[in-house]
């Protein structure tokens, strides 16, 4: 019976070691807060109060507050894998009043390929003595009394 027991506990620590888990990072205001502000009237002073503050702004000026959310899945051994992400722009004019409100999700966004261009090793070339020695026949009596 004890044998059974642990069997059914060590499957059970088994299975659970496999179940995914989810990781949640940033933070978007409720829908309702979101809805109550009005594009034109209010601005970032009104906008701070009522919804908070954003974690990112615009990158050369304030012109833009972006609240981002975010859930990446872990599994295993897996590489983690961002199954949602939410993104809510709010845009200023120039008298900081806001301009518009937009809503984005991960299905807006495009995937950006990186190009990785390494080095391959040994890089080959001159050494340091080489270069020394070679430049010694470029220089003229000339320039040595100068």
């Amino acid at each position: 019976m004890q044998v059974l027991f642990r069997f059914f506990v060590l499957c059970a620590f088994v299975l659970a070691g496999c179940s995914p888990t989810f990781d949640n990072h940033g933070y978007i205001p409720a829908v309702e807060d979101v809805a109550a502000l009005r594009v034109g009237v209010d601005d970032k002073t009104t906008v701070a109060e009522a919804i908070g503050r954003p974690t990112s702004t615009g990158v050369l000026n304030e012109d833009g507050w972006y609240y981002i959310r975010t859930t990446v899945r872990n599994f295993t051994y897996n590489e983690p894998e961002v199954v949602e992400r939410e993104l809510l722009a709010i845009s200023f004019d120039r008298n900081d009043r806001v301009r518009n409100i937009e809503t984005l999700t991960l299905a807006d966004g495009r995937i950006v390929d990186l190009n990785r261009r390494v080095t391959e090793l040994p890089v080959r070339g001159p050494t340091f003595w080489q270069q020394l020695i070679g430049s010694l026949g470029n220089i003229t009596a000339d320039q040595l009394i100068q």
